[in-house]
């Protein structure tokens, strides 16, 4: 598992809706939309971190080496987890 595969695919897809929508394809683009929708709220209800310590990131379960570096926060997990978001709500 890695909630920052997550977080990056779900903004592709959300990016993906928006030029999908562009050029009038308004049911892929919300298919699109809706797939990224179920990966941030899955990312919210396994993955987030509900008490959240200084220093510490939004995230749990990210990668950043497959040997050593799993199970942590990653701040590009992080980083694309709140532009999810963001976009959702606008």
């Amino acid at each position: 598992r890695d909630s920052s595969a997550g977080s990056i695919g779900g903004m592709g897809l959300l990016l993906l809706s928006k030029g999908i929508q562009k050029e009038g394809n308004k049911v892929l683009a919300d298919s699109y939309k809706e797939v990224a929708f179920k990966i941030v709220d899955s990312l919210i209800d396994n993955y987030m971190i509900t008490k959240v310590k200084s220093g510490q990131g939004i995230l749990r379960e990210g990668m950043y080496h497959r040997d050593e570096g799993f199970n942590e926060s990653t701040s590009w997990g992080d980083y694309y987890f709140l532009e999810c978001i963001q976009e959702l709500l606008s």
